[in-house]
């Protein structure tokens, strides 16, 4: 006699193999490649390329921590520079504080013309709190803009604890902000130009 067949496994009936079903939400490593294949194609892969045509850029920069700033300014620069945007083509703002960043951040992304818009700053924590409620306030209205707007607006808002950190990240030894910033803005420039519109969007990309 047989033994029983374990619970979730597949087992057999006469000559056809029954395979138990999976849970709910549960999926086989090899599921995406059984349906590509059953449906005769693979998954489409869309990404932005680092390529710059004629597209202009814009940088709000907090002056607060400047030491720290002018850093992730430089390492934004740089990059931009290096793929091809010339500097007539890169438009810097600077504003008081982390605080004002996201005003003439959407100011210039609803202007129409800048292709991407990155946002710099650094927020260290201090003895009191004040800190929780700049940086989630910044990374909202950040983020509200980009929705509503279209354009891509960039997060490089340093939140540490430490001045220590914030540098190293500046630059350092974790590399730099500014420049991750930098790169992302090209790449969502060039990945929004592939993807089809909505109907009814909130936004009206100019890129």
């Amino acid at each position: 006699m047989d033994p029983p067949t374990p619970i979730g496994s597949p087992g057999r009936v006469g000559s056809q193999t029954l395979e138990a079903p999976l849970s709910k939400g549960l999926a086989r490593p090899d599921n995406a490649l059984w349906h590509s294949e059953r449906l005769g194609g693979m998954p489409k892969h869309i990404e932005g390329e680092l390529t710059v045509g004629d597209d202009a850029f814009a940088i709000v920069i907090s002056r607060y921590n400047e030491m720290v700033t002018r850093r992730l300014l430089d390492g934004a620069l740089a990059t931009f520079q290096h793929h091809g945007v010339p500097d007539e083509r890169i438009t810097v703002a600077w504003v008081p504080g982390s605080f004002e960043i996201p005003i003439v951040a959407d100011r210039l992304a609803r202007s129409g013309g800048f292709a991407a818009v990155c946002c710099l700053g650094a927020v260290v924590q201090g003895e009191t709190s004040h800190h929780e409620y700049i940086n989630q306030q910044v990374s909202r209205a950040i983020m509200e803009t980009a929705v509503f707007s279209g354009v891509p607006v960039l997060f490089g808002v340093l939140t540490c604890p430490t001045m220590e950190l914030a540098m190293e990240r500046a630059g350092g030894t974790a590399g730099n902000k500014g420049s991750e910033c930098a790169l992302a803005a090209i790449e969502m420039v060039n990945l929004l130009r592939k993807v089809p519109r909505g109907r009814s969007g909130t936004g009206s990309s100019g890129v």
